[in-house]
């Protein structure tokens, strides 16, 4: 998913199609970027009062979405195996 910095009604609108796609397909969980419902590059943009609630806003309509369905926002790290 292309996530729009700044613009958490967008990026929750994409994830809420996702979301349906994948209950359709029958999928029991998806996963979205880390960062997916504000995107990254904001500045100051969250000492912005007005922002920062409708980040809450948003996630609050996903977390609505998570008890029908499992999603997740989140980092996915891979640890390479050292070599010994």
């Amino acid at each position: 998913m292309e996530v729009v910095p700044g613009h958490p009604d967008i990026n929750v609108k994409k994830m809420l199609a996702e979301i349906k796609k994948a209950r359709a397909a029958g999928d029991e969980m998806i996963v979205f970027p880390e960062m997916a419902v504000p995107g990254y590059l904001l500045g100051d943009e969250w000492e912005n009062t007005a922002f920062v609630k409708d980040c809450y806003h948003y996630n609050a309509v996903i977390k609505k979405c998570h008890t029908r369905h499992r999603s997740c926002v989140g980092e996915c790290r891979y640890r390479y195996p050292t070599k010994k």
